[in-house]
């Protein structure tokens, strides 16, 4: 009887921890990594489940809730549709910009997300963002 027990709180804990997987493989994971060009500078690499960014919109106060949406709402048909546009675009580099040999930045689009890398003489900054993930944060925020 025990040893049932028990095997089935194994089946209960591997079944949440692969729903859980899913959930975050499907929302998506904003990646950022930021290195510090100095000779005892801080490496961070944060990745960041975009499933958290769906839960804290539900913490965000009505006041200021109605605010962002009067911002993004009128903006969502467009916003929807650039993210279409840009999930069924080829993958290529949108932007690029230098200034000099201090700063240089660009925008790539690599599969379905967007990839934005800006180096400076004093740091590297890397952001990974999937691109459906900003298409379904839009409709939930302008909804």
């Amino acid at each position: 009887m025990l040893a049932k027990i028990a095997t089935s709180i194994l089946v209960f804990i591997g079944a949440s921890v692969f729903m859980g997987a899913m959930v975050i493989y499907q929302t998506g994971i904003v990646y950022v990594e930021v290195e510090e060009k100095k000779p005892d500078g801080h490496h961070l690499f944060i990745p960041v489940p975009v499933i958290l960014a769906h839960a804290a919109v539900a913490f965000v106060p009505d006041k200021e809730m109605e605010e962002v949406r009067a911002e993004v709402g009128p903006r969502k048909e467009l916003v929807l549709a650039a993210c279409d546009a840009l999930i069924a675009c080829p993958d290529g580099p949108f932007v690029e910009y230098k200034n000099g040999v201090d700063e240089h930045v660009t925008v790539v689009k690599r599969g379905r997300y967007l990839y934005v890398d800006a180096d400076t003489k004093d740091e590297k900054v890397k952001v990974r963002v999937p691109i459906h993930a900003v298409r379904n944060l839009v409709k939930q925020v302008a909804d």
